[in-house]
C-alpha cells in the first residue's frame, strides 16, 4: 500500500424536498411496498392499512431503555426535522402506548441476521422498531428515508440485516486537514447508509486530542466504530524523525527491526495511544510496505536477528512476523483486535502471524499469500481491492457503476476470488489516499455515488436494480445526501485569523457548489467599523469569489471579512460567514534583520508532500554579529511542532528552538536561547522542519541575490542551489531544486552597520583643486556607538585619508588614520575608543582627501536614508575645503558615500 500509487463537507441539505414521492424522481417500486431505500431491506411482508407521519408524532422510548435509546431517539428527530420540517417529540413512558403517527423503539433480542445490527420495524397506524442497540439505530436510518420521500407508508414488516459486519470507509488524514465540517458531513453520510466503520490515522500530529476525540465521538453517535491507525514498522517518518537511532540506514520511514530496542519503544508508543479509543474494538498496525522499494538482502542484520530469535531455519521476514505479533500481545492486553494489511505476508515465512490479527487484503503481489490460502489458514479476512475501493486524488477514483456492475465482495485485487459466502471474509471498505491536490468537497462529491453502490453489496440485499444504469443512480440521486450534510460548501484565503497577509491581497472564497451570484454579499471592515473599498467579482464557471481592494490592507489592523450567499435551493450561510487576517509589519530597516520583509510571503501558498521535511536557507553577511534565531513563513494547516535550526555550510548544527504561540499561517519566529555567533563573508543555512510536509514557496526563488542591508540570501552558483531541502526532522538541508525558495529565514544582528551597504557604490567621481574633508551628517534613534568611519574611494582618490567623528557643534570627538587601502571600493579604519552618542544627537563623520579627489552620487540624499537605527538627513552630505576642517556644507543633494560604523549599545 504505496503512498504514492494509492494513495468539503458541504452541499445541498435536503436531497429530495420533504413530501416528494420517490416514483416522481422516475424510480419505480412494487406496489404496495415501501419506499426504496439504500441499502434495500432483506425481507418485506405487506400489510393491511398506512402509517402517515405528521406534526404532533412522538419518538417513545420505554423507561427502562431510554439511557440506551436516547441517543437514537435524538438523532432519528434531528433528522426527521431536517428532512420533513417536523420534530417529533421524544418521550419517555414507563409502558409505551404509540398513537397513531407516533415511533416506538424498542430494545429486543434475538434480532434478525447473524449480528446484533439487524432490526425489524413493523408499519402500521405508529411504527415499531425492534432490535440490539445497533440494530434499532439502523432500523432508525430506514425510517429517515423513507419519510424523506413520502409522509405516508403502506403496512408491513421489514425484516433486515447487513451480511458482513465490516462496511466503512478509510480516510488517511495522515496526509491531509479535513475541516470538522467535512467529518462530521462524512460521518452522517456513514451512517444514513447504514455503513458502521470509520478508518482513521493517529498519533501522527495532523488532528490533535481534541480533533480526535471530537471524531470519535461524534462517530460513536451516529453508530459508526472507529478504527484508528498508527502505522508500524514502516511508513514512520514522523515517529521516527524523533528516534533516528532505530532508523533503518537509508531509510528515515522504516523501523530497524533488528533492534531490540525498537521492540520496546514502538510498544510503549502503542500503548500511549490505544487509550485514546477505549470504546473501539479495532486497533490497525499498518504493517505494509516494510522494506518498499528495497530488498531484506540490503540489511543482513534483520536476517542474524530473525535467526538468533526463531531459529537457524528463519528467514529474514520472520523478524516483520515476530514484530506484529509482539505488537499483538500489547494491543489484545487492551481488549482489542489487532489488524493489518497483506502484503508483508509472504509464501516462505517460518513465523505465522498471530491467527487472531485480522488481515486487511489489497494488492497481490509476487511471493504473498493468496486471499484463498489465508482464509484456509484461518485469518479473518478484510477486501480492500483497490482496482475498485481506492480513491487516488488526480488518478483513480472509486466509481459508482464499477462497485455495483463488477465487483463483489469475494473479489479481491488483480482478480483474486474467493467465496462471497466464506466464513472468514468480514467485509470490505473505501479508501481515501489523501495527497493535498484536491479540495476536500470534491473528495465528498466523487465518493457519494460510489459510497451508494458500495452500501448496497455490502448489505447483502437483492440488488433493487439489475444495473447502476437501469435504476440505481436514479435511486441515489432521489434520496439525497445524508440529513445535515453541509451546504455551500467554500474555502476562503487568507485563512481566518492568518497574520503577515501580503498588503494587496485579493481575498477569494472557493465556493464547491453553485449559488445564486446575486445573492453574493461579501464586506469588510474593523470591528470599529472601518471599511475598505474595493471590486467584489464572482465566477459562475468557477464558483470562485474574489474581493480586490482598492487600496494596500492597513498594517496591524484585524480585517473582518463578512460573507453572504445561498444556493438555488434557498440555503443561505447563516449567520453570514465571520473571518480575519492581519498585516504586519516591523520596519523593513530596523535591525535585527532577516533576509525577507514582513510583508513578504510565497506565490505558491500551501503544498503538502505529508513527510516531514526541513527546509531551509543559505545566507552569508558583510560583517560578524549575531544570529539571535530563526522564521519561516507558515501555510495554513501546518500542524504541530516546529523547530528552528542554524547550520554552519559543513552541516554542523550551531542553534536550535522551539517555535511557541504561533498563529495560524504568516510569518512565525524563535529565538536562541543564546545568540549564535557567525563570521562574515562565510555561508551558513538556516532551516525550519514541517512534521506535515506543508509549506509555501516560490519557483524560482533565487535567480539573483536578495540582499537586505549587510545581510544576503545567496544566489544560486558555485556555492550550490538555494534554497534548501532534506527529507527528515532536524537534518541538515543540502538538496535543492530548480532555485525553490521555501521561505525560511534568519534573525540577525550585525555587530556593526551603516547607513549604506557594501553594495552601494557612486555614480562619478572627481577631483577639486584644493583638500577637502567630505563627510555626512546622521542620527541614531537609539543611543550606541560609534567605532570608526568608512568612505568609497576611487582609483583617482590618493594620499593619507584621516577619519573623524564631530559633534553638532563642530567638536571633533575622535579621528584615526586609514591604513592598508585597496585601490579603490570602500575603505574602513576604527578609531582607538569608540565615541558613545545618544538617541537624536545630530553627528558627522567625514574623512579627509588632501588630494581634493571624491565620489558621489548627484541627489543622492534628496530624500533622507535609514538603515536600522541610523538616520541620514535629506541633503545630509556635507564638505568643507581644507581638510581637518568641520564639514558643513552642502551641494545639489550630493552624497559623497561616506558613512559610519555604528553598534548598538
Amino acid at each position: 500500500m504505496t503512498i504514492f500509487p494509492r494513495r468539503r463537507l458541504f452541499s445541498l441539505a435536503g436531497g429530495v424536498a420533504a413530501g416528494t414521492v420517490l416514483m416522481n424522481q422516475g424510480v419505480a417500486r412494487a406496489a404496495g411496498g415501501p419506499p426504496a431505500t439504500i441499502p434495500a431491506l432483506q425481507e418485506w411482508t405487506e400489510a393491511a392499512g398506512q402509517y402517515t407521519f405528521a406534526a404532533g408524532a412522538r419518538i417513545l422510548l420505554a423507561s427502562g431503555q431510554a439511557s440506551e435509546l436516547r441517543n437514537a431517539a435524538d438523532v432519528l428527530a434531528d433528522d426527521l426535522r431536517r428532512v420533513t420540517g417536523i420534530t417529533p417529540q421524544v418521550v419517555t413512558q414507563a409502558t409505551p402506548a404509540p398513537q397513531p403517527g407516533d415511533i416506538l423503539l424498542t430494545l429486543t433480542a434475538p434480532t434478525p441476521g447473524p449480528s446484533d445490527e439487524g432490526y425489524e420495524l413493523t408499519v402500521a397506524a405508529s411504527l415499531r422498531v425492534r432490535g440490539a442497540k445497533r440494530g434499532v439505530f439502523n432500523g432508525t436510518r430506514t425510517i429517515v428515508q423513507w419519510l424523506r420521500q413520502t409522509r405516508t407508508v403502506n403496512a408491513g414488516l421489514a425484516r433486515d440485516w447487513p451480511k458482513y459486519p465490516e462496511r466503512g470507509f478509510l480516510v488517511a488524514n495522515s496526509a491531509k486537514k479535513f475541516t470538522m465540517q467535512w467529518w462530521e458531513g462524512t460521518i452522517r453520510e456513514l451512517s444514513y447508509l447504514k455503513l458502521n466503520l470509520l478508518w482513521i490515522y493517529v498519533g501522527y500530529g495532523l488532528d490533535n486530542a481534541a480533533d480526535i476525540r471530537a471524531i470519535r465521538d461524534l462517530a460513536a453517535r451516529y453508530n459508526v466504530q472507529v478504527i484508528p491507525q498508527h502505522n508500524m514498522p514502516d511508513h514512520m517518518y514522523l515517529p521516527l524523525a524523533e528516534r533516528p537511532d532505530l532508523q533503518l540506514s537509508g531509510r528515515t520511514g522504516s523501523l530497524d527491526l533488528s533492534k531490540p530496542a525498537a521492540y520496546d519503544w514502538a510498544r510503549q508508543l502503542t500503548s500511549s495511544l490505544l487509550g485514546d479509543f477505549p470504546s473501539s474494538p479495532h486497533w490497525h498496525l499498518g504493517s505494509d510496505e516494510y522494506l518498499l522499494g528495497s530488498s531484506y538482502d540490503n540489511y543482513p542484520q534483520l536476517l542474524a536477528y530473525a535467526r538468533q530469535r526463531f531459529g537457524a531455519n528463519a528467514v529474514a521476514p520472520d523478524v516483520h512476523y515476530g514484530f506484529v505479533n509482539d505488537l499483538n500481545q500489547t494491543v489484545r492486553a487492551a481488549g482489542k483486535t489487532m489488524r493489518i494489511w497483506n502484503d508483508g505476508i509472504f509464501d516462505n515465512a517460518t513465523v505465522a502471524v498471530d491467527k487472531n490479527v485480522v488481515i486487511e487484503h489489497w494488492t497481490q503481489w509476487d511471493n504473498r499469500k493468496t486471499p484463498q490460502r489465508l482464509l484456509n489458514e484461518g485469518y479473518k479476512l478484510h477486501n480492500s481491492n483497490q482496482d475498485f475501493l481506492y480513491y487516488d486524488p488526480g488518478s483513480r477514483y472509486p466509481g459508482a457503476a464499477n462497485i455495483y456492475d463488477n465487483w463483489r465482495v469475494g473479489l479481491f485485487q488483480g482478480g483474486q476470488s474467493v467465496s462471497d459466502d466464506s466464513p472468514g471474509l468480514l467485509g470490505a471498505k473505501i479508501h481515501l489516499w489523501t495527497l493535498d491536490t484536491e479540495f476536500e468537497a470534491l473528495q465528498s462529491d466523487r465518493l457519494a455515488p460510489a459510497f451508494r453502490s458500495f452500501a448496497q453489496l455490502l448489505w447483502g440485499s437483492r440488488k433493487p436494480f439489475p444495473t447502476h444504469a437501469a435504476g440505481f443512480a436514479a435511486l441515489s440521486s432521489a434520496l439525497g445526501r445524508a440529513p445535515g450534510f453541509p451546504v455551500l460548501r467554500r474555502q476562503v484565503a487568507p485563512v481566518n485569523q492568518a497574520r503577515s497577509v501580503w498588503p494587496r491581497r485579493v481575498v477569494t472564497v472557493q465556493f464547491q457548489d453553485p449559488i445564486v451570484a446575486s445573492s453574493l454579499l461579501l464586506t469588510n471592515g474593523s470591528p470599529e467599523g472601518t471599511s475598505y473599498p474595493g471590486t467584489a467579482a464572482y465566477d459562475p464557471a468557477t464558483k470562485l469569489a474574489t474581493f480586490t481592494p482598492t487600496n494596500p490592507w492597513p498594517y496591524n489592523v484585524d480585517v473582518q471579512l463578512n460573507l453572504g450567499a445561498r444556493d438555488a435551493a434557498g440555503n443561505v450561510i447563516s449567520p453570514p460567514a465571520l473571518w480575519s487576517f492581519r498585516t504586519a509589519r516591523r520596519p523593513n530597516n530596523s535591525y535585527p534583520r532577516s533576509i525577507w520583509n514582513d510583508e513578504d510571503g510565497p506565490h505558491n501558498e500551501y503544498v503538502m508532500e505529508g513527510r516531514p521535511l526541513e527546509l531551509g536557507v543559505k545566507f552569508r553577511t558583510d560583517v560578524p554579529g549575531q544570529v539571535l534565531g530563526v522564521k519561516f513563513y507558515k501555510s495554513a494547516g501546518d500542524l504541530g511542532l516546529h523547530l528552528g535550526n542554524l547550520w554552519s555550510r559543513a552541516g554542523a548544527n550551531l542553534g536550535r528552538a522551539t517555535f511557541t504561540n504561533e498563529s495560524v499561517s504568516g510569518w512565525q519566529e524563535v529565538r536562541f536561547a543564546s545568540p549564535v555567533r557567525i563570521l562574515a563573508d562565510t555561508t551558513y543555512v538556516a532551516s525550519y522542519n514541517t512534521r506535515l510536509g506543508i509549506y509555501g514557496y516560490n519557483r524560482p526563488g533565487f535567480a539573483g541575490s536578495i540582499d537586505n542591508g549587510v545581510l544576503h540570501g545567496l544566489q544560486t552558483g558555485a556555492d550550490g542551489g538555494n534554497g534548501v531541502f532534506k527529507y527528515g526532522l532536524n537534518l541538515f538541508p543540502n538538496e535543492s531544486f530548480e532555485n525553490t525558495n521555501y521561505w525560511a529565514d534568519v534573525v540577525f544582528m550585525p555587530d556593526t552597520y551603516g547607513l549604506w551597504n557594501r553594495s552601494d557604490a557612486p555614480a562619478l567621481g572627481a577631483t577639486d583643486p584644493q583638500s577637502l574633508e567630505i563627510g555626512v551628517k546622521f542620527s541614531s534613534s537609539i543611543n550606541g556607538r560609534v567605532l570608526g568611519v568608512r568612505f568609497f574611494k576611487g582609483t583617482h582618490n590618493t594620499g593619507t585619508h584621516v577619519g573623524s567623528v564631530w559633534n553638532g557643534m563642530g567638536q571633533r570627538l575622535a579621528s584615526a588614520t586609514f591604513t592598508n587601502e585597496s585601490a579603490s571600493g570602500w575603505q574602513e579604519v576604527r578609531f582607538a575608543n569608540p565615541v558613545q552618542i545618544v538617541a537624536g544627537q545630530t553627528i558627522t563623520v567625514s574623512y579627509s582627501s588632501p588630494t581634493g579627489a571624491w565620489s558621489a552620487t548627484e541627489q543622492g540624499l534628496a530624500t533622507e536614508r535609514v538603515n536600522g537605527s541610523l538616520r541620514a538627513p535629506a541633503n545630509g552630505g556635507v564638505f568643507a575645503v581644507g581638510q581637518g576642517n568641520f564639514p558643513t556644507s552642502t551641494f545639489n543633494n550630493r552624497n559623497y558615500y561616506t558613512d559610519v560604523v555604528f553598534s548598538h549599545g
